[in-house]
């Protein structure tokens, strides 16, 4: 596929790079990322044409977080929310880019600090989402939730989603969270499984500021607690560990050349499901 789209647009005057991807040299010269190594992209690049699913969109977004390139998907995957091409769809996509006939939706992140007593230990992007969820077992645990300094709730539940409008149709959708278009700029909190009759998501200000705080109650058995952000694992939080997380200072360009709404998108998403 990407012979193919490489072909398309070199026979139409383009250059396109296509890169050969981490396996070409030792694996201790590229541990540090998995698809996309923005020190090898060239600096005069236009367009990033990323093929595969959502997922490989969310990594080539964080890989690529401070670059400012446009991103364009071409869906290989299964529901294509951010892939929005599929393969039938390719010359036309590539044509539309050729002749300037697309736009280019900035879309927030988030940026998550781990803290352990009170030292950051990492600290990350999400272009969907940052999960705290249990790591194993079925027990609950326990989350205080702070934003702008104030006790927001104390949940006891699975975990804690904390989305972006981009997030918001992938694991905030299923845990019961609300759908807000991508290009708004806000936050999502959703509580995963809370062991509650009265717990409900909350959309926040873009400009809040998060931190959730893992407890444990005296006498309960705690499990501990794995947090991601995109799905990438980024280590375990035990009792008084929390994160602390806002709006990130950069955005994603996500380039379109369909005339296709967010909401049809979903409508036509949601039904095939």
């Amino acid at each position: 596929m990407a012979q193919r789209v490489r072909d398309y647009l070199v026979t139409r005057g383009c250059r396109c790079r296509l890169d050969p991807g981490v396996y070409e040299h030792a694996e201790d010269d590229h541990e540090w990322y998995r698809y996309t190594n923005p020190e090898r992209v060239p600096d005069d690049t236009q367009c990033i044409l990323v093929i595969g699913g959502d997922g490989t969109m969310l990594q080539a977004a964080r890989d690529l977080k401070h670059k400012e390139i446009p991103i364009l998907g071409i869906n290989l995957g299964t529901l294509g929310y951010l892939s929005e091409i599929d393969p039938t769809s390719i010359e036309y996509a590539m044509d539309c880019l050729i002749a300037d006939r697309y736009t280019v939706e900035r879309r927030m992140l988030l940026h998550g600090a781990v803290i352990i007593g009170e030292f950051c230990q990492t600290s990350d992007y999400a272009l969907n989402d940052i999960v705290l969820s249990r790591s194993q077992g079925l027990d609950v645990n326990d989350y205080n939730i702070y934003v702008d300094g104030e006790l927001l709730n104390k949940y006891v539940a699975d975990g804690i989603i904390i989305a972006t409008p981009t997030g918001s149709t992938a694991y905030n959708l299923s845990a019961g969270g609300p759908i807000v278009d991508p290009k708004a700029f806000s936050i999502l909190l959703t509580p995963i499984s809370p062991h509650s009759l009265h717990c409900r998501s909350i959309v926040l200000r873009a400009d809040s500021r998060i931190v959730v705080e893992v407890t444990q109650r005296p006498g309960k058995r705690f499990v501990p607690v794995q947090i991601c952000f995109d799905g990438n694992d980024s280590g375990v939080l035990r009792p008084g560990d929390r994160i602390e997380i806002e709006q990130a200072d950069i955005t994603a360009s996500i380039l379109k050349v369909s005339n296709v709404s967010f909401l049809e998108t979903v409508r036509r998403k949601m039904s095939e499901r």
